[in-house]
């Protein structure tokens, strides 16, 4: 039976980076960065040399991460990596870790558009896009990068898209150009339809200049193959993406902040939340309270995650066994407390209402 979503209740979408890898596994996930990198010939010459540009990330890995970022086992979390780097910029003010950090975050940018490159059509954002998301009743939350799911609202012509890019962007902020004015409520509009990417986005720009009149104010741009420069100070604009450890810097940025308090409205008067690829992780401190703090005692709680199960193959009959990850489970147990939770295994379980007990015989 196909799984079909009240149009009458609020559900928000969590999107993790599993979702985006769900659709096609030539994306990357926060382990896979450096590795892809160097398949897609982005840091290195050769299967073993690294390129110039890059020769200070490996120093600086090697010495202060011991990881090398030119070895497959040597896997990396460039969430971790990108956090090293702002808190050592932040107590020594080095231009040499600055330039460290803007290589960072040029490389994630790199991978994930070599990674579109060569991905195929994307079949479960589609789907997500054509038939669960019911206008007036959904929202979406991202903390990915990439902008796989944004060119399929885009295309579709969803009030999800039009939402991050008239209200999300500096574009048409009041005060810039004469864009929409919203005055001050009483009561939270449960209007929905949002989508809010809560760490940035590769398509995002910004201005970091002191004193410029549209310092820290985000620009979603459509082709982002170029450098771009700001039209008010003429500086070199910056891509704005956010680790998730660094919570402070949440309240920089307009465009982030406000997304972070829509969201909490948002979960706040949902009646169910559908959380697609993302696994809780414990560095995500704002994130866990996020969910913690807003979500409504009587809201169902949806997990889509292979985590979920872990398998193990008898060598004799060749059949898997499946058992329940109780490790995983736990972390949505602590943040969700008695709230009924139901677990699927893939997207596709998810369409036809299979969950793990209904498709599995459990340990």
């Amino acid at each position: 039976m196909r799984n079909e979503l009240n149009n009458t209740m609020k559900t928000i979408w969590i999107l993790g980076a599993g979702a985006t890898i769900s659709n096609d596994r030539k994306y990357p996930s926060i382990m896979d960065f450096f590795s892809r990198g160097k398949e897609y010939f982005l840091i290195n010459e050769s299967s073993k040399t690294v390129r110039d540009e890059y020769e200070d990330l490996k120093n600086y890995a090697l010495n202060y991460l011991n990881k090398n970022i030119m070895r497959k086992n040597d896997k990396i979390d460039i969430e971790y990596f990108l956090t090293h780097l702002y808190i050592e910029f932040d107590n020594s003010k080095n231009p040499e870790i600055e330039n460290m950090i803007n290589k960072i975050i040029g490389l994630i940018k790199k991978v994930l558009l070599e990674s579109e490159k060569r991905a195929p059509f994307s079949t479960e954002y589609e789907t997500l896009a054509t038939s669960f998301l019911n206008f007036n009743t959904s929202t979406i939350i991202t903390f990915n990068w990439d902008t796989l799911l944004d060119k399929i609202l885009k295309s579709k012509k969803t009030p999800h898209y039009n939402y991050l890019e008239r209200e999300l962007s500096a574009k048409y902020l009041w005060g810039y150009t004469n864009g929409p004015k919203h005055s001050p409520y009483l009561e939270y509009p449960k209007n929905g339809e949002l989508y809010l990417k809560l760490h940035g986005s590769i398509d995002w720009v910004t201005c970091k200049t002191s004193n410029c009149r549209l310092r820290n104010l985000m620009f979603l741009k459509e082709d982002i193959t170029g450098e771009y420069y700001c039209s008010e100070c003429h500086e070199v604009c910056n891509t704005l993406i956010i680790p998730p450890i660094l919570n402070k810097q949440y309240n920089e940025y307009p465009s982030i902040k406000k997304a972070w308090n829509l969201a909490f409205k948002e979960i706040s008067n949902s009646n169910k939340i559908i959380i697609w690829g993302y696994g809780l992780p414990p560095t995500d401190f704002y994130a866990n309270w996020l969910f913690s703090r807003s979500t409504p005692k009587e809201c169902e709680i949806i997990v889509i995650n292979p985590e979920i199960l872990t398998e193990k193959r008898n060598s004799e009959t060749n059949e898997f066994t499946y058992s329940i990850n109780k490790i995983f489970q736990k972390k949505f147990s602590d943040t969700f407390g008695d709230r009924k939770i139901t677990y699927y295994r893939y997207f596709s379980d998810f369409e036809i209402s299979k969950n793990i007990f209904e498709k599995y015989i459990l340990k």
